[in-house]
């Protein structure tokens, strides 16, 4: 095990470490939490979040998994969730036999209770399109020809495209971490066999708050962070993504309510390729 966190940014030995060990002691808890962070470090949130949960199963990897848990619950949006982990965390810190450093404990304690007052004091973030679409839900939209259900989007293409909504800093084209899984998803779909050879153009679309000159700069650099973590982080080659941003002008909803300004501040990926 100790090998194993010494083996640094080494994946394939620490890999071959941890699965040995855990061949060996399938429930050693502090084994689980190693291998949660690094799913964690790598964007498998999916996997962090599973292996964190064996590891509170297990019982003997004191309070620390319900702190990693928290976060990776954060990550993917699941608030409540994330609040309810550091609360056990909290509860259990001064018990935790692993923890023998009072210091230590201390500024664990002081983290994690600014996080939940973090937490407590941050607004919702677009609440009704927290769900994540699935990549085979993609795929079905990015091969079917545009119908007029799918919303004023309906009159800007007409070519297969879907709308998504990642989310980004306020005023920024920094994604945030919540949209990664959301952004994997999307990945999964334009490597699978049905979309792996065509070219997708990633537009960036915002609502009409600020001024038409700069919603234009802003959609078309968060289109460009878009098609740099597909490209960079999610394996989708390059050469097969184009972007344009086109600020306020092709909005998918009025901007009239909040819930229609938040349906415009999306990104649309469009199947360039399609013919009829």
């Amino acid at each position: 095990f100790e090998g194993a966190k010494r083996s640094g940014g080494n994946p394939a030995e620490k890999t071959s470490l941890l699965k040995r060990l855990m061949g060996t002691c399938p429930e050693y808890g502090p084994a689980l939490i190693e291998l949660a962070r690094w799913h964690e470090k790598n964007g498998d949130f999916k996997s962090a979040e599973a292996f964190y949960r064996r590891a509170i199963a297990a019982g003997n990897a004191g309070a620390a998994p319900y702190a990693g848990l928290g976060d990776v619950l954060y990550k993917i949006g699941n608030k409540k969730g994330a609040a309810k982990a550091y609360r056990t965390f909290l509860s259990k810190l001064e018990d935790d036999v692993l923890t023998s450093n009072p210091d230590q404990i201390r500024r664990a304690e002081n983290e994690y209770r600014s996080k939940l007052e973090e937490l407590a004091a941050a607004p919702a973030e677009n609440p009704s399109f927290s769900d994540i679409i699935s990549s085979d839900e993609i795929t079905k939209s990015l091969t079917r020809a545009p119908v007029l259900t799918r919303g004023l989007s309906f009159l800007w293409h007409d070519r297969p495209f879907i709308d998504v909504h990642i989310l980004f800093d306020t005023n920024s084209s920094s994604i945030k971490t919540v949209s990664l899984l959301q952004l994997k998803e999307i990945a999964n779909s334009l490597n699978s066999p049905t979309l792996r050879d065509t070219t997708i153009l990633i537009e960036g679309h915002t609502d009409s708050e600020g001024s038409a000159s700069y919603n234009l700069k802003l959609s078309t650099k968060r289109a460009k962070s878009v098609q740099r973590a597909l490209t960079g982080r999610f394996d989708v080659r390059i050469s097969r993504t184009q972007i344009k941003g086109y600020g306020e002008s092709r909005p998918a909803a009025s901007n009239a309510t909040e819930e229609g300004k938040a349906r415009n501040r999306r990104v649309t990926f469009v199947n360039v390729n399609w013919r009829k």
